[in-house]
This record gives C-alpha cells, sequence and structure tokens, in this order.
C-alpha cells in the first residue's frame, strides 16, 4: 500500500511540475514582457508569435505596416491595423530575413540592457494618447533611441497574458 501510494504521489507530482513548467514559467506580466523583448532581440519570430494574442494592433508608424513585409498590402502606416498573429509572425520573419539573423543578433546586443517599463492602464490613459488602455492592461516601454517601443499586454479569461498590441518603429 506505501508503495503504490508513494507512486501515485509521484506521478500526481510529476503531471504537477509538468503543468507548472508549462503555464508557470512565464505567469507574470513582467515575465512575458522579457521574454518578448528577448525574442525580438534573438531574432526569433516564433518565440515572438507564442506571446502574441490572437488578434493585435500594429499601431500607426509601425515599420512592420510598409507594404514589403506582407502583413499590410497598402503600405499605409498612418493608422491602426488589426492582424492575425501568424500574419505578423511572417512579418517579422521577413524582416530577420532582410537584414539577416546573425547580423540582427549582433546589432541587438547594445539593447540587452536596455530599461523596460511598466506602466498602468491608468497612467498610460493619462500620458500616451498612442495606447488607450483598459483596467488590468499593461503597457510596456522600451527606452530605445530615438524613439522608444511600446507593447501593450492584457490577461485572457485563463489569466494568460498576451500582447495585444504594438508600436515598433
Amino acid at each position: 500500500m506505501g508503495t503504490r501510494l508513494g507512486r501515485l504521489l509521484f506521478v500526481f507530482a510529476l503531471m504537477g511540475g509538468i503543468a507548472a513548467e508549462s503555464c508557470g514559467a512565464e505567469a507574470t506580466s513582467t515575465d512575458v514582457a522579457q521574454s518578448f523583448w528577448g525574442s525580438f532581440l534573438d531574432g526569433d519570430a516564433a518565440a515572438m508569435a507564442r506571446h502574441y494574442a490572437p488578434q493585435v494592433t500594429l499601431k500607426a508608424g509601425s515599420e512592420l505596416l510598409k507594404a514589403d513585409y506582407g502583413v499590410n498590402a497598402s503600405g499605409d502606416r498612418g493608422k491602426d491595423l488589426v492582424v492575425d498573429r501568424r500574419d505578423l509572425q511572417r512579418g517579422y520573419e521577413q524582416m530577420f530575413k532582410r537584414v539577416g539573423r546573425e547580423k540582427w543578433v549582433a546589432s541587438s546586443q547594445r539593447l540587452r540592457d536596455v530599461k523596460l517599463t511598466y506602466i498602468s492602464a491608468a497612467d498610460a490613459n493619462k500620458y500616451f494618447a498612442l495606447f488607450q488602455a483598459a483596467a488590468g492592461e499593461l503597457l510596456v516601454q522600451v527606452h530605445t533611441e530615438p524613439d522608444p517601443l511600446f507593447f501593450l499586454l492584457r490577461q485572457d479569461k485563463h489569466g494568460r497574458w498576451s500582447i495585444v498590441a504594438e508600436a515598433f518603429d
């Protein structure tokens, strides 16, 4: 009986560990933001895509709104565009391919120490006209020069954080 109970507890512990590993590694908004930023710097579009909501708003002015990335056929960068995360992934793959992944990674090394600032929805709405965040959302500002980059995180009904909008130029 003791051996059987021991095996059963071992199986539950193993299953619990697997479940925790699959969802707990990036449970917080800041964990997701850091992981996404690292994937961006690594030029890993597939890893980036895992952090996106099914639909993502590219904010007006974003680089990926240019027609050459295949995300926005019109190439109009003057207005926001809602895109499927798979299209966004393909756009980033095109960008990384154009620059050359090795060159991308090498040039992004200087950005590894760039500060990320986490801004609550209330503060985002007060100070940033570009993003109007809903209660519970979190705006992330990446302090790059000459202009900062932004992405907006939201929790889904299961409590998982994902990126719902971005402004990268």
